[in-house]
């Protein structure tokens, strides 16, 4: 019988694994698959780059459609690996308004959420250390009223740190000539999935089928489409 999940797919360069690794993995293994990075206060406060995000933590999206929002975390999927974020909202065909899913990649922890014993209690957080997050908390919350050129300097700066972080991920991850080997559909979810640059994509599929409808949907979205 075939092995429904194992930890050595997470190495693998076959996107249909690297999807197999994250749909199948057990639950108590779904907690890092949706983590983010800490804004660098915090970062050298907790000691850690990146942490699994809870419902209450504040984020900042980096990233998209959203890109410059805040909002604090309303509930976390781990089903489909997306978070819900309170103000992160579009308005549907009938009027009606839904939430968003956005993915952890795309977002920045501003504020942590301290209520949470067993997260206090994994990153050893004394009580001084809470108290100087939740100052730091404070002296960060009016953020949004700083100079805009200023403002947009950091957004910008921290985007481009993040978005270099997501390119070797995914450079390292990802073999483009395998990739193409695939059929359309799962080489446009593993795109979607992993943000791949299309127009690398788009060079292997050339110089391997070039197929007219791939061709396409790559040319059009390393133009800006998001479909």
């Amino acid at each position: 019988m075939a092995k429904q999940w194992s930890k050595a797919w997470k190495s693998s360069k076959n996107p249909s694994k690297q999807r197999k690794y994250r749909d199948n993995a057990e639950y108590h293994h779904r907690d890092r698959f949706v983590s983010a990075r800490l804004k660098d206060k915090l970062q050298d406060m907790i000691g850690t780059k990146t942490m699994p995000v809870r419902e209450g933590d504040r984020v900042r999206i980096v990233r998209g459609d959203y890109y410059g929002t805040y909002g604090d975390i309303r509930r976390v999927d781990r089903e489909n690996y997306k978070l819900y974020i309170d103000g992160v909202n579009r308005e549907t065909v009938s009027g009606s308004e839904v939430t968003v899913p956005i993915d952890p990649s795309n977002v920045i922890i501003t504020e942590m959420n301290l209520d949470d014993d067993k997260r206090v209690e994994k990153y050893g957080l004394t009580d001084e250390e809470k108290r100087e997050i939740r100052v730091e908390k404070v002296e960060e919350e009016p953020e949004e009223d700083v100079d805009e050129e200023t403002d947009e300097t950091e957004d910008v700066e921290d985007a481009a740190t993040d978005d270099e972080d997501a390119e070797e991920t995914a450079s390292a991850d990802v073999d483009y000539e395998e990739l193409v080997k695939e059929n359309i559909a799962d080489i446009k979810d593993t795109v979607r999935e992993q943000e791949l640059d299309p127009e690398k994509v788009l060079e292997a599929e050339q110089d391997n089928k070039d197929r007219k409808t791939l061709v396409e949907w790559l040319e059009s979205r390393a133009e800006g489409d998001s479909r």
